[in-house]
């Protein structure tokens, strides 16, 4: 009786095995779903739930100039037909302040307040010019509720949280606590040191605690801006935290401070928010545990995440030595090969196209949640130990639609070289 069965249950796996094969889209199939984004149509984006508040746009290497003027493009069209007020970005919540009181204030300038990030990657054209738009935008605008405004919502940098920690216990008055501990952070913004972390967490609350306690009882602000700064100085917490975990403990301690972060502002402002990051924070597979999980797991389909994919291209990237950051073209070479999602796109006549993954028939669902490579490019792609071109991802799992751009250009940055430890902040 086994021995009949066993045949029988091999041709049938056979023909399964078949069946499954030729259902399975073909590159000239993917043409049928495909939308061009060549001369950027918002109408492209209508099935976009407009009762959506938090909406993440992807890249797949920090260093794409055309990754950055498509999240400009969606900003911008978000803005005019669906009312989106802010832009966040994958920074810090102190650092982005002095982009914020540009572009609502007039105060300095962008390219300085772009620079006082810290993180050489966003440093770019790209940023200045969607800078320049949002500040120019606001100039037309006569109520301050209806400007725009610019967020960050990373706990990674904090020179701007130590600056701002620095004036409230000036502002307050405050001064029983040991004053090492702003020189021990500032140390931390630029590396991480579990032990050092875990050493200053302590003194670290109780200031913020303090300083907390005088924010809530200040007159002179207002509700929204005091939750907004109480906000801003926890950042300090939740980076000794992170710094205080090993290795992924660390990582999940981030994305979910970031998640928190970035709802916390959506809720203090009720406000629809763009949010730019890595494709790696965004997506919502929950065997991820990554910030876009701990987004969905909040505040659920009232989160939108557009995960942008290239072909082959050149991006900016950098390589250092003990002192400085260098920035440098990378090369890209095509990822061409039937188990890279990409090579799917290789028929669609677009230079660059969307698919959404919410408005799809059965075949092509089926398609889109299983594992593919992606491709996913750190900063010092292309140095010695750090050339990894693709990870394993579920898309359908991950995102809500998936932008393809088919030849990746580099992003200008503003500088050749910068020093390691960040510039001179104030």
């Amino acid at each position: 009786m086994k021995n009949t069965k066993s045949p029988i249950i091999i041709v049938f796996l056979i023909i399964l095995n078949i069946s499954t094969l030729f259902s399975q889209p073909l590159p000239q199939d993917i043409r049928n779903i495909a939308v061009s984004l060549a001369s950027f149509n918002f109408n492209v984006f209508k099935s976009v739930p407009s009762d959506n508040s938090i909406i993440s746009v992807g890249e797949a290497s920090h260093g794409q100039r055309d990754a950055f003027q498509m999240k400009k493009n969606i900003f911008i069209n978000l803005v005019i037909h669906q009312n989106y007020k802010i832009f966040a970005l994958e920074a810090g919540v102190s650092e982005c302040r002095k982009i914020n009181d540009y572009i609502q204030n007039g105060k300095g300038n962008a390219k300085n307040a772009l620079l006082y990030l810290g993180y050489g990657v966003w440093e770019n054209e790209s940023f200045l010019e969607l800078i320049e738009w949002m500040k120019n935008y606001n100039d037309t605008i006569v109520h301050d509720n209806n400007k725009l405004s610019f967020y960050g919502f990373d706990c990674q940098k904090t020179h701007g949280a130590i600056s701002k920690l620095k004036f409230l216990c000036q502002n307050y008055n405050v001064v029983d606590f040991d004053s090492t501990v702003f020189e021990k952070l500032l140390y931390l913004d630029n590396k991480s040191d579990r032990k050092k972390s875990k050493s200053i967490l302590k003194d670290t609350k109780k200031i913020i605690s303090i300083i907390n306690n005088n924010i809530s009882k200040d007159s002179s602000m207002s509700s929204i801006n005091k939750k907004l700064l109480i906000l801003e100085t926890n950042t300090l917490i939740q980076k000794c935290l992170m710094d205080s975990k090993f290795g992924n403990k660390s990582y999940i301690y981030r994305a979910k401070f970031m998640a928190e972060n970035l709802v916390n502002i959506q809720k203090i402002t009720r406000q629809k928010i763009v949010m730019s990051a890595h494709n790696g924070h965004i997506f919502k597979d929950k065997k991820a545990k990554e910030m876009g999980f701990f987004i969905h797991e909040m505040i659920g389909n009232k989160y939108f995440a557009l995960g942008i994919e290239f072909n082959k291209g050149s991006i900016t990237g950098f390589t250092m030595d003990s002192v400085n950051y260098y920035s440098r073209v990378v090369l890209v070479s095509d990822s061409l090969n039937s188990k890279n999602l990409a090579w799917y796109f290789k028929d669609v006549p677009f230079t660059s196209s969307y698919v959404n993954l919410r408005d799809l028939d059965n075949k092509y669902i089926s398609f889109f949640n299983q594992l593919w490579k992606m491709s996913s490019l750190k900063g010092c792609y292309g140095n010695k130990r750090c050339n990894e071109r693709f990870w394993k991802i579920n898309p359908y799992k991950s995102y809500d639609g998936i932008i393809f751009i088919r030849d990746a250009i580099p992003s200008s940055l503003l500088w050749e070289f910068r020093p390691i430890k960040g510039y001179e902040y104030r």
